[in-house]
């Protein structure tokens, strides 16, 4: 269960904006978590920091496998299916660039998981009104006010590792 940590306020801040957010705004989280620890890994491995790189693939890594769980396969059909595929491919890229120590590889997860973010997030902000687009059926949907959901769980546990 988070705590109040009166030496870490963005600890603190990050806390409180994942337990608060709907499932929408933590599938935004996940991509800006993803994307960011994906450019980490490549400036990482530009700087040769062996380290540091494995630690943001890790990361990223971990991001897309939240975003896996977070697909309703049954409710986003073959929408989500195809998600679910692309993801699988961001995380083997992700995978082989950190082996074969490949900043093109990395590219190529960044760039197909920001097209991914501007598509889902985009949709999302145009029918906030509206019923549920694909994307939003997809990741399941809305949040029961008031109730820590397993996904927030997870992407605290995935902050807090960090």
């Amino acid at each position: 269960m988070p705590t109040y940590n009166a030496l870490n306020p963005h600890q603190n801040y990050l806390e409180n904006s994942i337990l608060t957010a709907s499932k929408s705004e933590l599938v935004r989280i996940l991509y800006r978590v993803a994307l960011q620890s994906v450019r980490d890994a490549r400036q990482a491995l530009a700087a040769g920091d062996i380290g540091t790189r494995g630690r943001a693939v890790s990361k990223a890594g971990a991001a897309v496998s939240e975003l896996i769980c977070s697909l309703d396969l049954e409710r986003g059909g073959a929408f989500a299916l195809e998600l679910r595929e692309l993801y699988g491919f961001v995380q083997h890229r992700l995978t082989q660039a950190h082996l074969r120590r490949s900043g093109e590889m990395l590219a190529e997860a960044e760039g197909i998981l920001e097209t991914l973010r501007q598509g889902l997030c985009g949709a999302a902000a145009e029918t906030a009104e509206q019923t549920a687009t694909p994307a939003e059926a997809a990741t399941g949907g809305g949040l029961i006010p008031g109730c820590i959901t397993a996904a927030q769980s997870r992407v605290l546990a995935a902050f807090s590792a960090c």
